[in-house]
């Protein structure tokens, strides 16, 4: 799925598989600076989009640093805007009931969604872009004993919607500018 690519490539490629939410950021708490989220799976739930995490490494909120090793559940509701796919509303659900996994949690996902929100998102634009020049190669197009003129300009991404089993995933509705050829030549 290129959108589970994209979130890699943006999140954790750059930590080669690990993503730490608080490593970089001023507001986060140093306490949880060592944890990481790792092996993005996304799905569909509902009419949502599922990213199964697992999140691991110490928290340095007791004596003896414990570590954290659980799966976490991130749903979102997609959204676009300018041709890019975004999420809003993330929440985030624990798979266990893991004594410091809710400690941590309760501290630490605000910070997970927040992060999410802003970081994972797919840029529908160059594969639109390659659409629109690939339509232009099919135009003018002889149909009988006329000719239609067609100059696909742009293609857009209006909305998209979450579509559950059998025929899972993320639909698509798109627009098309075109412009009006001058027929003048017909005369």
């Amino acid at each position: 799925m290129e959108l589970q690519t994209q979130i890699y490539q943006v999140l954790f490629a750059p930590g080669y598989g690990k993503y730490y939410p608080c490593a970089s950021s001023q507001d986060c708490d140093r306490k949880y600076k060592d944890l990481y989220l790792e092996n993005p799976i996304v799905s569909v739930k509902d009419k949502q989009i599922s990213i199964k995490l697992h999140l691991a490494g110490n928290t340095h909120v007791f004596i003896f640093n414990p570590g954290i090793s659980d799966d976490i559940t991130l749903t979102a509701t997609p959204f676009v805007q300018n041709d890019t796919l975004y999420f809003k509303n993330v929440t985030m659900e624990q798979s266990s009931g893991d004594l410091l996994l809710n400690l941590s949690a309760a501290l630490f996902k605000d910070k997970i969604e927040q992060k999410l929100q802003q970081n994972a998102w797919y840029a529908f634009g160059p594969s639109l872009d390659a659409i629109t020049n690939q339509a232009k190669k099919q135009f003018p197009v002889k149909w009988g004993g006329a000719v239609l003129l067609l100059n696909l300009s742009k293609v857009h991404l209006n909305n998209v919607t979450v579509q559950a089993a059998p025929d899972q995933g993320i639909m698509a509705n798109f627009s098309a500018d075109l412009e009006v050829e001058d027929s003048s030549f017909a005369r």
